[in-house]
């Protein structure tokens, strides 16, 4: 860089957001080979959430043909035996949330024989207590649990394989929730997610209509009322849905397990309650479970899938930027339904969960990916304007950057950092930077009145998490020089 004389600057500093790198290719993500644990007959889906109040996971299973639901607590060593509570005939989905505002998780399933939502309170020790029977609509096949009316009180959505419906049961103050308001879809609802897919703020719904070879989205208009819903097309037979971020744009995208396509399909959101094109992704036969979370620890989104067919699950690695790769299959048991993603063994990274309906068990696959993170460091200067570079190889949820400066400089200007001019210190905390992105911190300084000798502006490392692997690139350095107030860096 070719070099000047600066006299007396002064200036404002420049915050560069964190962006995507398209090229950086996902780590992998690894797993130990399946651990079994028996459930009621037929578990159809899973949920986890700690019931204990030990914090850790525990996981609950919703039994069909046995009509229980399952707890499975866990110390964090292990899962406990399975205790059975009876819940109703044919259950579908179950959830874990608090549904009675006692601050205490509570258990709810739906009874698609009877047409129910059954909710098993929480007592907060692991025990569930005497089961309360709401009206739903005709089949309920999957749950939802969320704040959809606006009153800081759980409530809970399903979706009616019966109709093309879904339904919202308002929670209420006393513990119980309110008759159904049901909303037309597209078609024969088999699964559903509550999202905020546009920019006010307010919940909406989003239904996969397995008949319908779409999904249903349904904008909240506030205080529990919803517009009528648009579609988008997805692959055939969407029995789950999720949604979540896979592109880092802060707008929320659309995944579906397509049962007969044997395809995932991710529909990026545009921000205002409409989607693109749907991308298919190959995964493993009728995929009927989907969920979602960061399998290998690089700050991106990734995709589960359960596979009732093959009775595996395929997991595929988000890159930051919408596309999904690194397939990878694994086994899991008999008539794989449903999945989890979620830390049950408390190491920080998180584990799957699979419901295995026709083998009657839940199979855990234990997280083995090697987490390394390295933040690479470097700066350039322009003047006496230091632009600080973060790199990251693998996630990072936080990391501190700390610049020094020697005494012939002076006034530092920083956006967003902290500044000590006692000791010449500049100090910059950088919240997620995920894998293959790079955060950048301007820092302006001026050169000290008549200020003259060698000296070194310098950028450290000096906390992040995960620690550094490797320390070597942690710290970056400018020489400059200075004569009556002149500096050359």
């Amino acid at each position: 860089m070719r070099r000047g004389w600066v006299l007396a600057l002064s200036g404002l500093a420049v915050f560069a957001a964190v962006g995507p790198s398209a090229s950086a290719a996902p780590p992998p993500a690894r797993f130990a080979a399946a651990s079994e644990h028996t459930t009621g007959s037929n578990p159809f889906r899973v949920a986890v959430g700690d019931l204990d109040g030990d914090r850790d996971l525990d996981a609950v299973t919703a039994d069909a043909s046995a009509g229980t639901v399952s707890v499975l607590l866990n110390a964090g060593s292990g899962m406990a035996p399975a205790v059975s509570y009876p819940a109703g005939t044919g259950l579908s989905d179950v959830a874990v949330a608090d549904l009675t505002g006692d601050g205490r998780p509570d258990v709810a399933v739906t009874d698609n024989v009877r047409g129910l939502v059954v909710v098993l309170p929480g007592a907060g020790n692991g025990t569930l207590g005497q089961k309360r029977e709401h009206a739903a609509g005709p089949i309920p096949q999957a749950i939802a649990v969320g704040d959809v009316t606006g009153d800081g009180r759980a409530d809970v959505v399903t979706a009616n394989t019966g109709a093309a419906t879904v339904s919202v049961l308002a929670g209420r103050a006393d513990g119980t929730l309110a008759p159904p308001v049901h909303h037309a879809v597209a078609g024969a609802a088999f699964g559903v997610v509550i999202a905020q897919v546009n920019a006010d703020q307010v919940p909406d719904i989003v239904a996969a209509n397995v008949s319908a070879n779409a999904v249903s989205v349904l904008r909240g208009t506030g205080g529990g009322g919803f517009a009528a819903f648009t579609t988008a097309a997805v692959g055939a037979q969407p029995f789950a849905i999720a949604a979540a971020d896979l592109d880092g744009d802060s707008r929320t995208d659309l995944i579906t397990a397509d049962a007969a396509a044997g395809t995932v399909s991710v529909l990026r959101g545009r921000g205002d309650g409409t989607f693109t094109a749907r991308t298919a992704h190959q995964v493993g036969q009728s995929p009927r479970g989907l969920a979602t979370g960061d399998l290998n620890a690089d700050g991106h989104t990734d995709v589960v899938v359960a596979n009732a067919v093959t009775g595996t699950v395929t997991a595929l690695l988000g890159a930051g930027d919408g596309t999904l790769s690194g397939r990878t299959d694994l086994a899991a048991g008999a008539g794989a339904q449903g999945v989890r993603v979620g830390d049950l063994t408390g190491d920080g990274t998180p584990d799957v969960l699979v419901a295995n309906a026709f083998a009657n068990h839940v199979s855990m696959l234990r997280n083995t990916s090697e987490v390394r993170a390295d933040l690479r460091v470097a700066m350039t200067a322009n003047s006496l304007t230091f632009t600080i570079t973060a790199t990251a190889d693998g996630g990072f949820t936080s990391a501190r950057l700390r610049l020094s400066y020697p005494s012939f400089l002076r006034s530092p200007v920083a956006s967003g950092c902290a500044v000590d001019t006692g000791a010449r210190t500049v100090t910059c905390d950088i919240a997620a930077i995920p894998h293959g992105t790079t955060a950048t911190r301007t820092v302006r300084l001026s050169s000290a009145l008549l200020g003259s000798g060698t000296g070194a502006v310098t950028v450290t490392r000096t906390t992040s998490a995960p620690a550094d692997a490797n320390p070597a690139n942690d710290t970056a350095s400018i020489t400059c020089r200075a004569l009556l107030g002149g500096v050359s860096c």
